[in-house]
């Protein structure tokens, strides 16, 4: 006599709840912190562009003033005549100058404000620069005089309407 044993299937057992519910707590766990992560960095990354934009703006803005003290130096130096044979300036003086200042712009050394924020400044950075030797050599025959500088600051205050104007619009003879 044989037996044979017949297995019967049976029904796997029910999973717990609380299994799923931890894998769904999980996942929304891992939502809620991966938006906070993104909130974050949008906030950090405007921050840091704001004030990489408003740098950028700074820098324009000053460019521009620059560019309208160099324009307005040839205007000057075509207009001026030179006193008792000490030559005249040439625009090659006004670059010159306008290089230096520049080149104290980006040393951070100085600001625009500070060297072209008024006429007084504008002369006196300019004296600053004839100092530094930087005037010789750039004329239209004779030798640089230190003079200049009053003198086109005295023809800059006289054509440009209002400074502080200028300052803020970055072009000085309103051009």
């Amino acid at each position: 006599m044989s037996y044979t044993v017949q297995t019967i299937p049976t029904a796997t057992p029910p999973q717990p709840r609380a299994g799923r519910r931890t894998k769904w707590l999980l996942a929304a766990g891992l939502a809620a912190v991966m938006v906070v992560a993104v909130t974050v960095g949008i906030v950090v990354f405007r921050g840091n562009n704001s004030t990489s934009t408003e740098k950028a703006a700074n820098q324009q803005l000053a460019s521009a003033q620059l560019i309208s003290v160099q324009q307005s130096c040839e205007q000057w130096a075509a207009s001026s005549t030179p006193p008792g044979g000490d030559g005249s300036p040439s625009s090659a003086w006004c670059t010159t100058m306008t290089d230096w200042m520049g080149q104290r712009l980006r040393n951070k050394r100085s600001t625009g404000a500070m060297m072209w924020g008024s006429a007084t400044t504008l002369q006196t950075a300019c004296q600053q620069w004839m100092v530094a030797g930087s005037g010789a050599g750039s004329t239209s025959g004779g030798t640089a005089s230190p003079a200049w500088c009053g003198q086109m600051a005295n023809w800059m205050a006289q054509h440009v309407g209002d400074w502080g104007n200028w300052m803020a619009s970055g072009n000085m003879m309103g051009r």
